[in-house]
């Protein structure tokens, strides 16, 4: 079954998958805010920055889908440009009680967002409806 996921306005990713089940390798990640789709194989696949590049790199080895770890970083750095991002290293928006998560290097911030989001996968949440509960408040539209 193919599904499109809509993270916020910008970013349309077309999964193969369903709720119940993980997705897997998109067929769309291009474009300067607007994104066609496209029929690639993984290995022509090329970014449109160095970011989601280094996401992508950086799930490699773990059980976190690359494209959703892009897609949701995205969406919480607002494309790599929020304050979060560029003077804190936060891949994802991250926050605890004592505010907005920084980290002292690009490499730091993106190896906790990987082992946070395998923290997820570990706990069944591998899906964005699954996570939604937990990673953010409760928002209806956060995973469509």
């Amino acid at each position: 079954m193919k599904k499109i996921l809509c993270i916020g306005m910008l970013l349309v990713l077309t999964l193969t998958g369903c709720d119940d089940k993980p997705a897997t390798t998109p067929n769309v990640i291009k474009g300067n805010g607007h994104f066609e789709v496209m029929n690639v194989e993984e290995s022509e696949f090329t970014f449109d920055n160095h970011y989601d590049e280094l996401i992508y790199t950086a799930t490699k080895d773990t059980v976190v889908d690359p494209f959703l770890a892009i897609a949701i970083s995205r969406l919480e750095t607002g494309h790599y440009t929020s304050d979060a991002f560029l003077n804190g290293y936060n891949f994802g928006g991250i926050t605890t009680s004592n505010g907005v998560k920084s980290f002292d290097s690009l490499d730091d911030g993106l190896t906790y967002y990987i082992r946070l989001l395998e923290w997820y996968y570990d706990n069944g949440m591998n899906t964005p409806a699954k996570m939604q509960e937990t990673y953010c408040p409760p928002n209806d539209n956060w995973d469509d």
